[in-house]
């Protein structure tokens, strides 16, 4: 089935969900936020001291952007150095995550809807994770579409800290298209990641 294919039938299962027109505001949030990447001072020395910054101090289960040039690129037939990744495991030299780009936005609108399931917010701190460990999403047939997402990420390939995406904001990152793949276009990554879930 072509992929186009696959979309309409997403978009059929999911007539709730429409394309939102980026507004002003979440335009200048975008720039914002990435100014604040590209800003010398704040490139990434160790993935500890963004856990302290962040609220709840741990970076399992937020959502985050940064900048990122994979040790492999080389031999990836594709990759994206603007990942927006859900962290599920930390390691002592990186972690695990999903990176939603991997996703067509329909469908990544869709999976992020079916992860919200699993948040967890603490009043007290202010804090909001999404509790979906690797366990949880291999079990479970409704949240195949993680499978494309699945990535390992090393500190030391990070060209910036990763920066914490509030849960206000959760939604317009999800939707903004700010994906930096390289290799092959946007449109032949997705299809591949459609043909990994479907």
């Amino acid at each position: 089935m072509m992929a186009t294919s696959k979309l309409t039938t997403i978009a059929q299962k999911r007539n709730s969900l429409d394309y939102p027109k980026f507004s002003r505001d979440s335009t200048l949030w975008m720039q914002r936020k990435v100014a604040t990447l590209r800003d010398p001072g704040y490139l990434a020395k160790t993935i500890s001291q963004e856990a302290d910054r962040s609220r709840g101090g741990s970076l399992i289960g937020g959502v985050y952007f940064f900048y990122y040039e994979p040790k492999l690129a080389a031999k990836l037939p594709y990759y994206d150095t603007f990942p927006l990744v859900i962290i599920l495991q930390k390691y002592s030299d990186g972690f695990l995550g999903l990176n939603m780009h991997y996703l067509p936005v329909m469908l990544r609108a869709a999976f992020m809807d079916m992860l919200m399931d699993f948040a967890h917010f603490d009043v007290k701190t202010d804090a909001a994770r999404i509790n979906a460990s690797y366990n949880i999403l291999k079990t479970t047939q409704r949240l195949k579409a993680f499978r494309p997402c699945l990535k390992r990420y090393l500190v030391t390939n990070m060209g910036s800290k990763p920066l914490l995406v509030d849960p206000s904001e959760w939604e317009t990152a999800m939707w903004l298209p700010v994906e930096q793949f390289h290799k092959k276009p946007k449109a032949v990554v997705q299809e591949d990641s459609l043909n990994k879930i479907y």
